[in-house]
């Protein structure tokens, strides 16, 4: 089966019936569309669903506050949402201008979905990280780097485009992890061929600058570009 072209590495559900299915709690039927909608890539919701069962263990129930940041097509603050979470959504677009055939807009197309589903617990900024941490002073319990760390070394899609100095990632990534109450997930590139724009081992190095004191891999799951990618919980204990 050939399957339909990506126009970025997350599933899309644009009707919305995935996540009421999870906002239902009704996993037969979530399992039947998923197989009936995406049966060559279910990489986005393998991480969401591991994400969402680690949560449950680890007794961070909703109405917990989340920071998803690059939250792309809103996959996870969706379906964190459909949970019952208060998610916020951080995208800065940047993607769009440097990668062809990414959707014009990804984070219009988040906006569609939750304003469709009518939820008003998911919340979405087109914003930066840096400016987003120095405007606010939230501290949620939960925060996402899905995706997004490995980009800020050499641009997103390796473009130069959003590029940021060490300096500057640093900043960022100590902000963020000192406003982070309870855990961060965390999933990047580590053996593919975008790993080379990074200098430093991640997640490993959080932990050498004293950002986190554990580093626990919660899943390993196949990536668009078919390696294998795994599920990082990182903590302060």
């Amino acid at each position: 089966m050939n399957a339909p072209a990506q126009l970025t590495y997350l599933p899309a559900d644009p009707t919305g019936r995935l996540y009421r299915c999870l906002a239902h709690q009704d996993y037969e039927a979530f399992a039947t569309e998923i197989a009936a909608e995406l049966p060559y890539e279910r990489v986005g919701y393998d991480r969401l669903l591991a994400i969402w069962v680690d949560l449950q263990e680890r007794q961070i129930a909703p109405p917990a506050e989340v920071l998803d940041v690059g939250c792309n097509n809103g996959l996870f603050s969706l379906g964190l949402g459909a949970a019952g979470y208060r998610v916020t959504g951080i995208e800065n677009n940047i993607a769009t201008a440097a990668k062809s055939g990414y959707p014009a807009r990804l984070l219009d197309e988040a906006i569609t979905v939750r304003d469709r589903l009518g939820w008003q617990q998911v919340s979405f900024h087109e914003m930066d990280i840096a400016d987003y941490l120095t405007r606010t002073t939230t501290t949620p319990a939960v925060g996402l780097l899905l995706s997004v760390v490995h980009q800020w070394f050499a641009g997103y899609a390796s473009t130069g485009q959003g590029e940021k100095s060490l300096a500057e990632i640093e900043k960022i990534l100590r902000t963020f992890f000192s406003r982070i109450g309870r855990v961060v997930y965390y999933e990047g590139p580590e053996t593919e061929p975008a790993a080379a724009d990074v200098p430093l081992p991640l997640p490993q190095w959080f932990q050498t600058q004293g950002w986190v004191t554990h580093i626990t891999p919660l899943a390993v799951s196949v990536a668009a570009n078919s390696h294998l990618r795994t599920l990082y919980r990182l903590e302060r204990r």
